[in-house]
């Protein structure tokens, strides 16, 4: 065989093996850094959320992912900062003095939608201490040793934010690492911002992890003099770090909008969900939660746990015959109490067979949670 042909193959084996040493990687933690809650619903409904983490249910960017973490939360976690706003008819959310800057758009003024943080509200010492376990809980996560998997999710909903986001130049007028901004913008998410955070991440985080940041591009933003975009997804940039940290990029061509919370369309959360999985390649082998609390402590990471003959049976639940199968859940509930986890509990917890736990208002994020933890059992 000629010398060329020779390099080319033992070329070509050699990046087989990389790609699938690389995809055969298995996390031990997934955290939404936001920058909506459509990522950790997402999560939820895939089983993939183990726990609550502090970008979870909020609007964020990476500029804000960046400042709360240079300040150790300091910032985030200060009730002088939180305020009442409304978000529209009934639903009442939390304003945030500081945040409230850096945002990806200029006229948003909640920060947390579905909390109320702010001094006299009903629920905000159960939210308060929520977000302290949460807070806590990443700090536990960013110092084991363990594999983590980032994700982060933007949308991008015109041109010009689309534009702001591929920019690889932009930075931050002001003094220290993180000024505080003069107002929001789509600039906060841009490349740029996303290699600083990924260059933070890899001082603070002690154990290898991967970084995954995915713009949705909607039809809004694809509008162009050639007319629309016709790729799906499309990775955009990859970079690699030391000790087994790396970093890639996203776009995803959306064939819809979405509502903050759901896809609009299928195909959208199929293109996106392949990018998460590496189209089945990756393996999570997530830590579970342990309830119990010691001297006011958050909750402590467990170790991935072995899985039992409870576990391993696979319920589908699009087969019809697996919605008659017949299940028990711990009458105590033990959730949060006060949270909206608390409430679905209470509603679904007298279900006798999967289609009743639907039909109650249960979830497939409570669903796997729940028999995760041991809440619920399958006859």
């Amino acid at each position: 065989m000629p010398p060329k042909k020779k390099f080319n193959r033992e070329r070509r084996e050699r990046r087989a093996e990389l790609r699938q040493q690389r995809l055969g990687q298995t996390f031990n933690h997934v955290i939404s850094l936001g920058s909506t809650c459509l990522l950790a619903r997402h999560l939820q409904n895939k089983g993939l959320r183990m726990a609550k983490f502090p970008f979870d249910w909020m609007f964020s960017t990476p500029y804000l992912v960046r400042h709360a973490l240079s300040d150790n939360f300091k910032t985030f976690l200060d009730p002088k900062q939180y305020s009442r706003t409304s978000t529209g008819g009934r639903n009442v959310g939390t304003h945030h003095k500081v945040y409230r800057l850096m945002q990806d758009t200029k006229g948003r003024k909640v920060l947390c939608p579905h909390h109320q943080l702010w001094t006299g509200a009903q629920t905000a010492k159960v939210d308060r201490d929520s977000y302290r376990r949460a807070v806590q809980r990443l700090r536990t996560v960013l110092t084991t040793t363990s594999r983590t998997l980032f994700v982060l999710l933007v949308t991008l909903r015109s041109t010009e934010a689309l534009e702001a986001a591929r920019d690889d130049s932009w930075s931050p007028t002001g003094r220290g690492k993180c000024p505080l901004p003069e107002h929001g913008g789509p600039e906060l998410c841009s490349r740029a911002e996303i290699l600083r955070l990924f260059k933070l991440l890899q001082e603070k985080c002690a154990g290898p992890f991967h970084f995954d940041v995915v713009y949705l591009v909607t039809p809004r933003a694809q509008a162009t003099k050639h007319g629309s975009v016709r790729s799906r997804a499309s990775c955009v940039l990859k970079k690699n770090g030391r000790k087994g940290r790396s970093l890639k990029i996203s776009e995803v061509y959306c064939k819809g909008d979405n509502t903050g919370l759901v896809f609009q369309e299928e195909a959208d959360m199929l293109a996106f969900h392949n990018i998460l999985t590496e189209c089945g390649y990756r393996r999570f082998a997530l830590s579970q939660e342990d309830g119990s609390k010691k001297n006011g402590d958050a909750e402590a990471i467990k170790r991935p746990r072995e899985r039992g003959a409870q576990e391993s049976v696979k319920v589908d639940f699009k087969r019809p015959q697996s919605l008659k199968r017949r299940l028990q859940f711990v009458q105590k509930n033990p959730k949060v109490q006060g949270s909206s986890a608390h409430q679905r509990y209470e509603k679904y917890k007298k279900a006798k067979t999967l289609e009743e736990f639907l039909d109650l208002g249960g979830w497939k994020g409570d669903f796997h949670n729940d028999r995760a933890h041991g809440f619920l059992s399958l006859r």
